[in-house]
């Protein structure tokens, strides 16, 4: 079976000043084939980060990472665009570095965009639900074991986030899939599991329940102080 595992794992960052800031301590992190797995989390806890850690774009400070299949990077608003190139250049570049179909490639991401001949200005011209649309399914016209998630199915306008939450189930029958997200109701409709992120740790993997009755505890008591 596939998946992938993150064991005894700490995380810090040191800021110019030499300051440490920790991020996680002492943390267990997995998810298996099949599961579509849910991150919840107040802003500022560690989602995206954790997110970078396991598709390898951040390192640990302590404790080792197993990934036991293929897993794309962090699929986020503007992830893996190249500002001052088109946007077909993007698609045809990303497709080369991968090893993929670019022709194939380009006609997936042209058809479900609905980017139309704006795929031909550069992507530093577009509005920000252009890029959302021309990042999104640019990278899920790839193949991966494990897709992650970070927020993406919940923003642009309502056009897009059908459509997105449309392709995004669709995806769950092929993939197993990491969402990032502070939204309850997206992790909600989309997930079968969750950890919850709060003080420096990740809680057990939930059931969708009573992993959002525990967040819904950190909020109140949040809210609180």
């Amino acid at each position: 079976m596939k998946y992938v595992r993150i064991q005894n794992f700490s995380k810090e960052f040191h800021s110019m000043l030499g300051e440490r800031k920790k991020v996680f301590v002492n943390c267990d992190f997995k998810i298996d084939e099949g599961e579509s797995v849910g991150l919840l989390g107040l802003n500022g806890t560690g989602k995206t980060t954790l997110c970078n850690i396991i598709s390898g774009a951040e390192s640990l400070t302590t404790g080792r990472v197993e990934r036991n299949g293929t897993i794309s990077w962090p699929i986020g608003i503007f992830s893996s665009l190249v500002p001052t190139l088109t946007g077909k250049q993007n698609i045809y570049f990303l497709s080369d570095l991968l090893g993929a179909n670019k022709s194939e490639i380009f006609e997936i991401v042209k058809e479900n965009s609905e980017l139309g001949d704006d795929l031909n200005a550069r992507v530093a011209t577009y509005s920000a639900g252009m890029k959302s649309k021309l990042a999104f399914f640019l990278s899920l016209s790839f193949k991966f074991d494990f897709l992650i998630f970070d927020e993406v199915i919940s923003v642009g306008d309502s056009v897009f986030r059908k459509k997105a939450a449309e392709y995004f189930r669709n995806l769950r029958d092929n993939s197993s899939i990491l969402l990032c997200s502070h939204n309850m109701n997206t992790i909600r409709e989309n997930c079968n599991k969750c950890y919850v992120i709060h003080d420096k740790k990740i809680s057990q993997k939930y059931d969708m329940d009573e992993g959002v009755r525990f967040y819904e505890e950190i909020i109140k008591s949040k809210q609180s102080q």
